[in-house]
């Protein structure tokens, strides 16, 4: 081979007429399930394909110094809205991938992995669970009719139980039903704030009538979703059409991927004084710092730092060391631009990571990691893709299938440019240009490796020269 041309290729459908037509030998990204299967040897009889587990996860992370947000109950509420078995079978359509709540399952890490029996951290889709963790995370349920044994007014809550507004909240029962006419208010202020949207939402709930406190104080967290990725857009609008069936409502904001270091990577940098720091003698992190008045205003206009939710996507590899990344205190705000703190979490992953001499050990710390990971939830997972590859071999051999990979990705398209070679017949040719085509523009830094960027698009490009060594052994190929 003789040299490599990228070209940007956006739109799959584009994609798989660009692969079907021979303008590019290989694309490093998954087809969507739709342009797949059409891939056939009647469409394109120089092409080969297949399907293998990937290590692509998306779903939602959340703004955990956001208010309610930073409860945990909250962000067991959104999982408790979340129809897994519905977005693989319409989202996924079966083949894209494997939906399911944890951040490291073990049918894609095995002994690094943790997927729960049944237990108080097995989420299943339950509205009248969501319904009841909103309350407990201090949210107001304004019920507009008669609904089951409860009469119209205002409900609230403390550990689960519920009870008139005006009898303040105290210790009774939980919520048995649920309506999509529910309205769910905040009743408190955000911190250091007298107002919510221009309202006073912090008034004693006795005196709140059906008119008041007001739409101001309703709660909708903003929700950005990646409106240019056919995946996380189909989960996220299931997860907001599930939540309107118990009357809570989002504000869905959808933005393509080129946004989202403005919306969310940004903000979250904005809100950090300083991120955590590791101490080598007690394996703890110093806890991170941040800038209160910046997370806890609710106006976007004033403040950077309004996301409350946002759909995630990663590319990752077999060793599940993005725990670490992903959730170490040390690495705010990016790679960990969801503000979680925790003590014992930022100790377990030191340990995974950083002192761990043995696979046993990782292991082990590994599952400890992904266990917590589980219950704080500063993820929720929504499936993992499988890797659905398709490649145009006319004039070419030396693609490198490498095993959890395949051809094409970062790691396989980096020794598929080191093997392959042009062929007349069956003879091997010097030359020739092979072209890969990428999903996204990478930014100005080029193939410079010492250029910084948090954009993906970027660093996967330089993984085509750099990094697939470190990721996969050759021996490793195919």
């Amino acid at each position: 081979m003789e040299s490599i041309s990228f070209t940007v290729i956006t739109v799959d459908a584009s994609l798989k007429s660009a692969l079907i037509s021979g303008e590019i030998q290989a694309p490093e990204w998954s087809f969507l399930a739709s342009s797949y299967s059409s891939i056939t040897a009647s469409t394109c009889s120089s092409c080969v394909k297949g399907i293998m587990p990937g290590f692509t996860f998306d779903g939602i992370a959340f703004n955990t110094i956001r208010p309610y947000i930073n409860n945990v109950n909250f962000r067991q509420a959104v999982e408790y809205m979340t129809q897994y078995s519905t977005i693989e079978s319409t989202v996924l359509k079966g083949v894209a991938g494997t939906a399911g709540p944890y951040i490291v399952p073990k049918a894609q890490y095995g002994a690094y992995g943790y997927s729960p029996v049944p237990g108080p951290y097995y989420y299943s889709y339950n509205l009248l669970s969501a319904a009841n963790a909103l309350l407990k995370a201090g949210l107001v349920v304004y019920i507009p009719a008669k609904q089951g044994t409860l009469k119209p007014g205002f409900y609230c809550s403390t550990d689960g139980s519920v009870s008139a507004a005006k009898s303040g909240c105290v210790k009774t029962f939980k919520l048995t039903t649920y309506s999509k006419n529910d309205v769910w208010y905040r009743h408190q202020n955000p911190a250091g704030s007298t107002k919510t949207n221009g309202k006073d939402c912090s008034t004693s709930i006795k005196t709140w009538t059906a008119s008041k406190p007001g739409s101001a104080c309703v709660f909708k967290p903003t929700f950005y979703y990646r409106n240019d990725d056919p995946l996380r857009d189909g989960a996220a609008q299931l997860i907001s059409t599930a939540a309107g069936l118990i009357g809570f409502k989002f504000n869905m904001q959808g933005i393509p991927g080129t946004s989202a270091d403005a919306d969310v990577y940004g903000p979250s940098g904005a809100a950090l004084v300083s991120a955590g720091h590791y101490n080598a003698k007690t394996g703890y992190n110093t806890p991170p710092k941040f800038l209160n008045t910046a997370v806890n205003n609710t106006s976007p206009s004033s403040v950077p730092d309004h996301w409350d939710m946002y759909t995630f996507g990663w590319i990752d590899t077999v060793y599940p060391t993005f725990e670490y990344t992903f959730f170490s205190t040390s690495l705010m705000p990016f790679p960990d631009f969801t503000a979680l703190s925790n003590k014992q979490l930022d100790y377990d992953l030191n340990q995974m990571y950083l002192t761990s001499t043995t696979q046993g050990a990782a292991e082990i710390w590994s599952v400890k990691s992904a266990t917590l990971l589980n219950q704080l939830l500063p993820y929720m997972p929504f499936f993992y893709q499988n890797t659905m590859w398709s490649d145009n071999v006319a004039g070419w051999t030396g693609f490198a299938n490498v095993p959890g990979y395949g051809p094409d990705t970062s790691t396989g398209l980096y020794y598929t440019s080191l093997n392959a070679h042009s062929i007349a017949g069956a003879v091997s040719t010097e030359g020739g240009t092979m072209n890969f085509a990428l999903h996204e523009t990478p930014d100005t830094g080029g193939l410079n490796a010492l250029y910084y960027d948090n954009w993906v698009w970027q660093a996967d490009l330089w993984n085509e020269f750099y990094d697939g060594p470190i990721v996969a052994a050759p021996w490793q190929t195919m």
